[in-house]
């Protein structure tokens, strides 16, 4: 325990690390398991290479885990023997992991906002949705925001090529003169993860159009250079002048120019040039 979060330290085996047949999903677990909870129950099976409880950020436990064996002998055996075993008065859901990366569009459960004034009962939610397929379960709920009431609700579908055709189709139709918001319905993690991910890849789009631009010795550095200078190989989005202190503690001025096209920023590396 460091500072009373609960650490994990496991030797790194590279060639361990991409069998996934050998890896276990572990579900219903409940609030008061631990990582060594996780690791007691399922160490007799045999040797474990990683074990893993998935946990919110206060250390709690979120009720699943995983745990990877290093024989696909001892992974079986731990399915075969805890999978639907009892445990503090929880069905234990033991089975292969499957990564999540081959599923990643596949999906039942759908989020709808921006219903109109005739849709505020999940009955009428249902026979909006109900053309595309099956329909597991509907619920619609309300909130104020900004002093006006809401409604918002979600579509479980049975299967899901119906969930995806219900997004594709509904997203954006206009009811009653309001689009509608139809799109995957994600938990608060899932979201924030997806908001990360984005931002990252954002950042590398940006970093293969941005060329980072300074002066042999300190001289003049101004955006009317750089735009007489390099204009001339694309449209540049964006020119930011900064100043960066050297070895010698002297302010050198350097500059990021933000390019549309990463064919544009190639052109500048294909010609050797002086600004002047």
């Amino acid at each position: 325990m460091i500072r009373g979060r609960e650490i994990r330290i496991l030797v790194y085996d590279p060639s361990m690390i991409k069998q996934n047949k050998n890896n276990l999903f572990v579900k219903n677990l409940g609030n008061e398991a631990t990582n060594l909870t996780l690791y007691n129950m399922f160490k007799v099976f045999g040797e474990i290479f990683s074990s893993k409880l998935a946990q919110d950020s206060k250390g709690k436990s979120k009720g699943y885990g995983f745990v990877q064996f290093k024989k696909m002998e001892d992974a079986n055996h731990a399915i075969s023997e805890m999978n639907g075993k009892m445990h503090y008065n929880n069905k234990l859901i033991v089975e292969q992991y499957k990564h999540k990366e081959k599923n990643a569009c596949s999906f039942s459960n759908i989020y709808v906002k921006n219903l109109p004034p005739s849709i505020t009962t999940k009955e009428a939610l249902d026979k909006l949705f109900e053309c595309y397929g099956t329909r597991s379960s509907v619920a619609v709920f309300q909130r104020e925001f900004r002093g006006v009431s809401c409604f918002f609700g979600f579509v479980n579908f049975k299967n899901p090529e119906d969930a995806i055709k219900a997004c594709n189709q509904m997203h954006g139709k206009v009811l009653e003169g309001s689009p509608l918001y139809v799109v995957r319905a994600q938990t608060k993690d899932q979201r924030e993860r997806e908001r990360i991910k984005k931002k990252l890849e954002q950042k590398a789009s940006t970093r293969k159009v941005t060329l980072h631009v300074k002066t042999s010795a300190g001289e003049s550095l101004s955006e009317e250079l750089i735009r007489r200078e390099l204009g001339k190989f694309g449209v540049i989005k964006q020119i930011s002048i900064k100043a960066q202190i050297n070895a010698e503690t002297q302010n050198l001025p350097v500059g990021f120019v933000v390019f549309e096209t990463e064919d544009q920023v190639k052109k500048v590396f294909s010609t050797k040039m002086t600004c002047k």
